[in-house]
This record gives C-alpha cells, structure tokens and sequence, in this order.
C-alpha cells in the first residue's frame, strides 16, 4: 500500500498532476483473482463526492494483463448506457492506469449483502444485464466475450452495471484468448468454432452469470448442468442459453422478450415499475397518476434504497413540476418513512407546508388523512405558524368530508399548537362546529374537545368545557348526547365540587329519560361517579371545594369506564337495525345511529357491566343526509366574512327542533327555545308540592316549534359575528336559572297540567307574534335607530372579547 501511495507522488510530479480524485482503500473481494484491475475506494477533492478508482500497475501485471487493462480503458470511454458502468475520468500512463467510475461494488460481494438475495433486486439485476448485453451484441456489433459474476457490479441505487470489458472486440474480428484463470467459462465448441458475428459466447456467458447468482462462482463448466437452486420459471430459458450447440442458443434480445411475457420469470411489479419511471418523462399525466396511484401498494416489497433513490427523486420531481395532485401523497408519506430524521426534514417536510396551502380539495383531505404518517416529524413551531392557518380553512369548508377531517386533525396537531392559538383560535372554530348542519360533525367536535381538554388553558377550561358539553345533551342526534355524557366523564378531573353539583348534574339528570338506552345507562353511570365524589366530598369535614388531590383519586377508581374512545371519531355510525325490543328497552328506537364510542369496562361498585356501543362502518354523511333532527341547523355559507366571534356565546340559543314529525330521532327534552317569561311564570305558578312530584309529560304534538334561533335585541349586549351566519342570543345566560328551571319542573301530573300546556303554547305563540310585529317594523324603517334582526358588530381584535359570562 505505501508503495502505491509512494507511486501516486511521482504520478502528482509528472503527468497525473491533474489527476483530481484522491485514492483511498483498497476494495477487497474475489474480483481480485478473475480480473485485471484492482478496486478502489476514492473520492473528488472538491466536492468530495464518492467513486470508485480501478488500478492496473503494470510492475505488479504481466504485459498481457496490462494490454487487456488499456483495452478496456479505451472501450469504457467511448461506451454510454445506462446498463453499463459509467467512466468519470482516468490517467493512462506506460506503468499506470488509473480508471475512475461511478461508485459501485462487487455483484459478488453485493449477493451477501442483506437485500442483495432480494428476488426483486435479482430479476430486474437481470434484466438490466440482458439489456446491456442485446445492446452491444445488437446495436454495436461487439462481442464482450467475459460475461460473468466478476464483470458485474452493482450503484448505489442497486442499479447491476456491466463491466469486464478487456477482451470485447468487434463481431467481425477474431476474438482474444482468455487468461487461465478464466478457462472455466470457455465455451464447448472452443475458439476454432467460434462463428463471426455471432453471439452464441455472449449468451454461453449470460449462461454462466445466472447460474453463478443462484450457485456461487462456477468452478468447472460441468457445473452448469445442477439446475435445482434455479427459479422454475427460469430453467427452461437458461437451457436455451447453454445449449452445447451454439447455433441454438438465444439472443440476448430473444431471451429478454421470452422471460417478460405474461407469467413469466421477468413479468412483475418491481421491474414493470422501473420500466416506467425510465420512461416517464414521456407519459401523460393520466399515466403518471395512475401509476402513482398503483406504487402505493407495491413499496412494501421493494428494496429500502431503491425505492430511496429511484422513487422518491421522482415523486418529489412529480410534486415540483407535474400536476398529479394527491396521488404523490401516499407513497410520498410511505417512502418518508424509510429516511432519518435530518433527510425527511430536508426533503418531505418541504412538500408538506407547501400541500398544505393548495387549493384541491382532494389534496388536502388526503393530507388530513395521512397526518399520522408525518406528524411525529413537524417542529411545534411548524405547526403553529405555518399548518394550522391553512388547516383551519376546512372547518368552514362548504364539503362536509372537509370539515371532519379537519376536526380529526386536531387530535394529532392540538399537542403542538400553542396555549394561545387553542385558546384564541380552536375553539372559536368548535363552538360553530357544534352547531353544524351535519349531526356527525356536532358529534365529532365533542368528542375531539373532550379529548384536547388538557391542552386549553385552566381559566378557559373553566368558561368553556361545561357549556360546550351541556350543549352537546341537548342535542337532537343521539350519539351526540351519547358524546357529550362520555366527554363530561372524560374530562371530570377539570370540574370543581360545585360545579358538579350545581351545574352538570341537573344537566345530566334530564338524560335518566333519553329514548336512547345506552344514553340513559352512560347517564346513569355518570350519575353515580358524580354523586360517590359528592359523598366522599361531604363525609371529608375537611375537605375544600377545590380539592384536586380527592377528585384525582375519585378518577382513578373510576377511570375504567370513563376512559372513551373512537376508532375514527364518529365518521362512521352504525346502520339502522331492526332489533327485538326486551322489556327494559321499550322506550328505545327501533333504528339507533350511534357513534363509535367504545366505553371501558366498568370496575367501580355501582356499574359492574359495561354497554356495548360499537358501530358498524357505515359513513356518517349517510346517516346525516337521512336524518333530519338537526334541519334548523343550516350554514350560512353565503356570507364569507368570518369574524373573530367569541367563544363566549357557546350554547346560547340552541333550538333543538324535538317536535319534527319526520325525525326519526326524538327526544324527551324541553326545548330551550321557549320564553323565558314563560319559564319564570311557570316556576312560580300555585302548584301544590304534592304535583310537582313527578314529571310533566309534555306532548310532542302540544308543544310549538321552538323560535327559530334568530338575534333579538337586547340591551347592553351588541350581538357579535359569527362565521356561518348565526347570531346567538346574548352569552350563556344565567346558567343556574337554567338549571333551577329544570330541577324545579313539575315531576308528577295533575288535573292542572293541561292548563299548564295551553298557557304555555298560548304565551310562546303571543312571543312569536311580537317578535314578527318586531321584524315588520324594521323592515318597513317605522322603529328608526332600532338594531335590525340579524344585525352583528363585528370584532376586529380579540383582546376586546369578553369571557365573564362563561
């Protein structure tokens, strides 16, 4: 070796002083014995860019060895295809050659490799011989007269390059004998026999190179006849090429065309995929997509780099100057994953925030789709000034799809936004969500802000959670209901002993009667796990209101039914089933959309079986496009000036339509669109305490439709702007007046109730007429300076929002 180094100085002294490329160690390997050369590692000075560097000194070579190596010098610089190893540059001098190349290695050594027995990697290695090999025998009129394992070497791309090129000659003159280290694998007929312009060499030594991929380095020419480690598929068509009889052996080109028909050794994925990226420059982009498309499923049995360096260079190109759209994005994502961390953030992360920001649809739901796949790889930072404006685009979306995916999202991307942007931007967008037209989206949107709740701020917590669920129990879509009991206990950790008490179990009580069972055993449930802390709160003589240690330690003996959980949120319910009614069920439907809330196994004393809430997969926009409980929920979607409304205005104005002859779905709720006049009225109506023992069971056809949920004016509380055209009345209101209101219902008939039924729909339909009178009035100009119906004050800064009535 310093002998050699000692020589590359006196080549920088004289002729090789140009020579730029720096010699390292020696590649060792078999090739050592069969071939010429010697392999080296090297690299450019500048650039630093790896090659590999074949050496022949001829103080170590015989002359002849070293007329073989200047043969092959001369035919490798004057030689291109991409099936043959590619010359970079060199230095011929009489006592030296140097032959700089492309990286590659041995084929033999590469066999030993972990994805060298690749059966892929080998049938396209194959086919790219093959081609190499038609082509000089066919288009060049050359014979190469050394095909076999040593004369192969493999890129870095797992690429098979052709090589050994020290005995080629032309067709038409007599070939060169072999050294004797290379008898083994001269032909049977000999060199007198050898025909002009034939192949029959070439296709002896393809021969051999087959056999020796399957078998190891041929030893002895009697060796070729042990077939039984070949492919079945194969043998007949490396028969064709050994035949003893020269004149019957097969071209390279007949034996290519032969083993890629249908069925046959050459025919699959792998190498149908590789035909096409050399030739996708020139397909149309119908082509390229579809062939996007189809790649997705095959890159599991691909070889980890190829798909590295052949598929990625080209998906990224796609990405940057084609219009193929979302059909890049899978197998974009799949081949990311195969990179470290430093190359994903160089090369995928860039096409994500840009994908992001695109205006096809089909685009951004697949992003949606896959964010699992990548979002272990977006820096917070990332998330929060880049994604999460262009994701929060789809919460309006006009495309149902849109919206939930986009609600889905925020499971994954919640824990890497800032404090400030959940608080001040992500739930302004739940809050509208939760009146969206789509029952499976209302459902949806609970369930992600029960599961995001750790990562709003304490003060907000405490303004938004119970409102937004309580919302959620009055909801007309059953599973909603359903979601809003399971978010509640999900989240009970956030509640103070007051709150429970005052504020959700009123609330909650009024679910006991839901037509829904599982709503009313999740209720039921519920109920226990509130009161048992209640208990524990009031036998506790020391206990204080906010006492976090206890509630912790009540949730965890509860835990294992609170726990909840959604395959895919609710984007899928179950389909309508007829199902035998049992006696405790009577109340329920016969159909029961449900979400997929899959309730933990209860362990505590109180709830020792657990209700099976699963669904089928039938898609919620089916469901919801059937359903017609949530009708009066209708998005504004002409109105494209969203506001930076607050959050504050959750769940005021709900008008739950409970009285629609044509849902399927009805409730057993009061509405919470009747007067409030009329509620106070009632409340302090002369009723006995013997009749307010059990409830007014007040007929669907009794009751009115609820006002439609439309701004009134009212003092001292300027309506703001909400993004889909809704105006909610004033804020959460007096919330314990609700609830009072609802504790203090009668709960018993009595030979007044009818009475109590018709004052009330007499006084809500006087209501409606004043509020109509009201609207004719401002129509015709007459109640000049009165705040018109639907009129909103638009909030420009956020800082001016105001949270007290939470």
């Amino acid at each position: 070796m310093q002998g050699l180094w000692n020589l590359i100085g006196k080549v920088g002294q004289g002729p090789g002083k140009d020579f730029a490329f720096d010699i390292e160690n020696k590649v060792l390997s078999p090739c050592d014995e069969k071939s010429v050369w010697g392999l080296h590692q090297g690299k450019k000075r500048i650039t630093g860019e790896p090659v590999s560097i074949f050496v022949c000194d001829a103080k170590s070579a015989s002359p002849e060895e070293f007329y073989l190596a200047k043969t092959a010098y001369k035919r490798l610089k004057t030689l291109r295809h991409p099936n043959i190893i590619k010359f970079l540059d060199g230095f011929e001098s009489e006592t030296m050659l140097y032959m700089v190349t492309e990286p590659v290695t041995p084929l033999i050594l590469f066999l030993d490799k972990d994805d060298g027995r690749n059966s892929n990697l080998i049938t396209w290695g194959i086919h790219q011989i093959t081609t190499g090999l038609s082509f000089l025998v066919n288009d060049c009129n050359l014979v190469h007269e050394n095909v076999n394992i040593f004369s192969v070497f493999v890129g870095n791309d797992g690429e098979w390059k052709l090589s050994g090129m020290e005995y080629m000659h032309a067709s038409n003159t007599d070939p060169v004998a072999k050294l004797p280290k290379l008898q083994c694998y001269n032909t049977p007929e000999g060199l007198k026999d050898v025909v002009k312009g034939s192949w029959s060499t070439d296709s002896w030594g393809l021969g051999c190179l087959i056999w020796e991929i399957y078998n190891g380095a041929l030893q002895s020419p009697a060796d070729l006849k042990i077939i039984n480690k070949l492919p079945k598929q194969l043998v007949i068509h490396y028969c064709d090429l050994v035949c003893a009889n020269p004149k019957s052996r097969s071209n390279p080109k007949r034996f290519l065309e032969n083993c890629t028909k249908a069925g046959q050794f050459l025919d699959n994925d792998f190498i149908k995929a590789n035909l096409f990226l050399q030739e996708i420059q020139i397909k149309d982009i119908s082509e390229q997509k579809e062939f996007y498309s189809s790649l997705d499923k095959n890159l599991d049995s691909f070889p980890k780099q190829f798909c590295i360096d052949k598929i990625l260079p080209q998906l990224l190109n796609a990405f940057e100057f084609s219009d193929s759209g979302s059909a890049i994005l899978s197998p974009l994502f799949k081949v990311g994953l195969l990179l470290d961390e430093p190359s994903y953030q160089a090369k995928i992360l860039p096409c994500i925030i840009k994908l992001f920001s695109s205006n096809d649809r089909a685009t951004r739901v697949q992003l949606l789709q896959q964010l699992e796949k990548f979002i272990k790889h977006l820096q917070p930072n990332v998330v929060d000034n880049q994604i999460f404006a262009c994701v929060a685009t789809g919460f309006g979306d006009t495309l149902p799809v849109m919206r939930e995916q986009t609600v889905k999202a925020m499971l994954l991307l919640a824990p890497k936004l800032s404090e400030k942007t959940v608080n001040n931007q992500l739930l302004k967008y739940f809050a509208k969500l939760q009146m969206d037209e789509q029952p499976g989206i209302r459902t949806n949107t609970t369930i992600c802000l029960g599961k995001i709740a750790q990562y709003i701020s304490e003060s907000t917590r405490k303004k938004v959670l119970i409102p937004a669920f309580s919302r959620a129990l009055r909801d007309p879509f059953p599973p909603a209901r359903s979601a809003g009991v399971l978010a509640l206990s999900a989240t009970q950790e956030y509640y103070s002993i007051e709150d429970i008490a005052q504020k959700i179990l009123p609330s909650i009580c009024a679910l006991t009667i839901d037509q829904e069972k599982n709503v009313r055993e999740n209720a039921f449930k519920l109920i226990r796990c509130f009161l048992e802390k209640l208990e524990a709160f009031s036998k506790d003589s020391n206990s204080t209101v906010n006492n976090q240690e206890k509630e912790k330690e009540q949730l965890s003996q509860s835990s294992t039914w609170t726990g909840w959980a959604v395959t895919s949120l609710t984007s899928r319910f179950y389909q309508q089933q007829q199902q035998p009614q049992s006696p405790d069920s009577s109340t329920s439907s016969d159909s029961k959309p449900s979400a997929e809330l899959n309730l933990k196994e209860h362990k505590t004393d109180v709830a020792k079986q657990e209700p099976n809430v699963s669904v089928n997969n039938q898609s919620v926009y089916t469901e919801a496009k059937n359903y017609d409980g949530g009708s009066n929920l209708k998005r504004n979607t002409e109105d494209d000036d969203s506001s930076d409304s607050d959050y504050g205005n959750w769940g005021e104005g709900d008008d739950w339509d409970f009285n629609d002859e044509k849902s399927k779905h009805k409730a057993l709720f009061i509405s919470k669109g009747e007067p409030a006049e009329i509620k106070k009225k009632i409340l302090t109506s002369n009723i006995d305490e013997q009749s307010i023992s059990n409830s007014v069971n007040m007929s669907n056809d009794t009751l009115k439709k609820p006002v439609s949920n439309k701004l009134s004016p009212v003092q001292n509380n300027s309506p703001i702007e909400k993004e889909f055209g809704d105006s909610w009345e004033d804020t959460w209101g007096d919330l314990e007046d609700n609830f009072n209101a609802k504790a203090n219902v009668c709960t018993k008939k009595d030979s007044s109730e009818k009475d109590l039924r018709k004052e009330l729909a007499e006084r809500r339909k006087q209501e409606r007429s004043l509020q109509r009178e009201q609207v004719n009035q401002e129509k015709r100009g007459k109640s000049a300076g009165a705040l018109k119906l639907g009129a909103v004050k638009k909030v420009t800064d956020t800082s001016d929002l105001n949270y007290e009535h939470f």
